[in-house]
């Protein structure tokens, strides 16, 4: 099978539409469940959230059994979902005064679809 190439402006192009074209399906219907919060892993991460608290200090952060990020010590024995996304999405949302119950899956949603604008084109460069 024989492989097409285009010229290098071409690929750049087409990488420009495939970003915008992506970016009004990405940005069109984001709040799609109307603060119904029905994707269950959603749901669960934004009670996560609001039950975790930044701890005083670097000492009390560093203790598992005493630190008030951990999902272990919010009553959330089962969370397995990672804690960077969960910590980014807590600094944003209070940084924006966002961090309730309702608008906390958006703030997710929205970090989420910044994350992939650096991402596509990477990905778009490395398997060229």
């Amino acid at each position: 099978m024989k492989k097409i190439k285009f010229p290098k402006f071409n690929r750049f192009v087409i990488l420009i539409f495939i970003v915008l074209l992506a970016s009004y399906f990405r940005f069109i219907g984001g709040n799609w469940d109307d603060f119904a919060h029905l994707h269950p892993d959603e749901r669960y991460m934004t009670m996560v959230a609001t039950a975790i608290k930044w701890p005083e200090d670097l000492e009390t952060y560093l203790n598992p059994t005493l630190s008030p990020l951990s999902p272990f010590n919010n009553n959330y024995g089962s969370y397995i979902y990672g804690t960077l996304p969960l910590f980014l999405v807590k600094f944003v949302a209070e940084s924006f005064d966002l961090e309730n119950y309702t608008n906390l899956n958006l703030v997710g949603r929205n970090n989420k679809r910044i994350y992939w604008y650096w991402e596509s084109p990477f990905s778009f460069f490395y398997w060229k």
